[in-house]
């Protein structure tokens, strides 16, 4: 009995534990603000402008205390002359410890694009709390604009950029950059792929503001979106090329990092939905008689089709189409990137060191006069 009692005592102790360790865990997310998005701009006197967006809390006995699907976010501004200052200033605003460990991504404004990228992103880098994985982007002008938007159909406003650029990502169209490869770009001087956000007007107003604005004599507010503007090259505080939605999908391709991709395209006989998937890629640089260097680009390309205009599909058509547009969207690519200033994006040096003396303004001498080859593989779920 005595050894029964002792175990009843045992069990009420431990269950005592768990719900004091369990209070305590609340407690601890209630005094921490919880960053979702920050934007860095420059200020005035070339100090740093940094805005956070912040999860509000919903009060004590809340079933969730944050509730990230919901526009509950406040949009917090500090200036300082660095970005480790503007965040502290930011954390005694609010009265509670910052927290960056579920922060979706950070945006660079564009006139900050021509300082050194440690002392834009070192202070996150360094940060054990921050996730190396968080994604780094640019504004098409200043990363206020893209933190200011409070969306209108209840979305969290960094939930709708980090799916915009995620979309654009699988797609083909955005070359993904994290702070890691941020850390990478800064040791090695290597150039950064950062993708555009922009803000635009929706024509179109929601269905939450035709309800709300039913019986009004005024017309409902546009709504605000944010889109996907093309990619800038950085390198050592300068943008090497500004790459529109095409010319980033060719870096894409370039790079091996596209999935798959869905394009249209027409024959002489039929309208067809494609799915091109890259395979392998292969580049090699070659040196003729003269001394030139010539690089070709060797793409072997899955293509599927998915949707065809007639029931009896040329695939050969398809193909060549296929093989063509990429070859033409590749070849367009590198003749941008040639004519980049000191743009090493495709690293050239380090792939071809092994085959080739290089020097340091050999680059400049490459010329690309060979097409690019393109090999299509015919794949059919028809």
């Amino acid at each position: 009995m005595k050894r029964l009692h002792a175990t009843l005592i045992s069990l009420m102790m431990l269950i005592c534990c768990f719900s004091l360790s369990s209070c305590t865990e609340v407690a601890r997310l209630e005094t921490q603000a919880i960053i979702s998005a920050i934007g860095i701009d420059k200020g005035e006197n070339e100090r740093f402008k940094v805005t956070a967006q912040v999860f509000q809390s919903m009060g004590s006995g809340s079933a969730s205390p944050i509730d990230p699907s919901k526009s509950n976010t406040a949009v917090v501004f500090a200036e300082a002359d660095t970005v480790s200052e503007a965040m502290g200033k930011i954390e005694q605003s609010l009265g509670r410890q910052i927290n960056t460990g579920h922060t979706k991504y950070i945006v660079i404004g564009r006139e900050l694009l021509s300082y050194p990228l440690g002392d834009i992103l070192g202070s996150f880098i360094a940060d054990e709390q921050t996730y190396l994985g968080t994604a780094v982007l640019t504004a098409e002008n200043t990363a206020e604009e893209i933190m200011k938007v409070q969306l209108l159909n209840d979305v969290e406003t960094a939930v709708a950029v980090q799916n915009i650029i995620e979309t654009a990502t699988e797609n083909g169209a955005a070359l993904e950059t994290d702070l890691l490869s941020a850390a990478n770009s800064i040791i090695d001087k290597s150039v950064l792929p950062l993708p555009v956000i922009s803000v635009e007007k929706s024509k179109k107003p929601s269905q939450k503001q035709d309800s709300d604005n039913s019986g009004s004599s005024g017309e409902a507010q546009a709504e605000p979106k944010f889109v996907f503007k093309g990619t800038r090259l950085l390198q050592e505080g300068k943008v090497v090329l500004v790459a529109n939605e095409r010319l980033t999908e060719g870096l894409c391709w370039l790079e091996g990092s596209i999935d798959t991709t869905k394009k249209s395209i027409k024959t002489d006989d039929a309208d067809y939905t494609v799915s091109l998937s890259l395979s392998r890629s292969k580049l090699s640089l070659t040196r003729d008689k003269k001394g030139e260097y010539n690089l070709i680009l060797y793409l072997e390309v899955s293509m599927r089709i998915i949707e065809s205009s007639r029931t009896d599909v040329d695939y050969n058509a398809a193909a060549e189409k296929s093989a063509e547009l990429i070859e033409e969207l590749c070849y367009d690519t590198l003749e941008a990137l040639d004519r980049a200033d000191n743009c090493d994006f495709l690293r050239l040096e380090k792939l071809c060191l092994s085959q080739y003396p290089f020097t340091d303004n050999l680059y400049d001498n490459i010329l690309i006069d060979e097409p690019c080859v393109v090999s299509v593989n015919i794949h059919s779920d028809l």
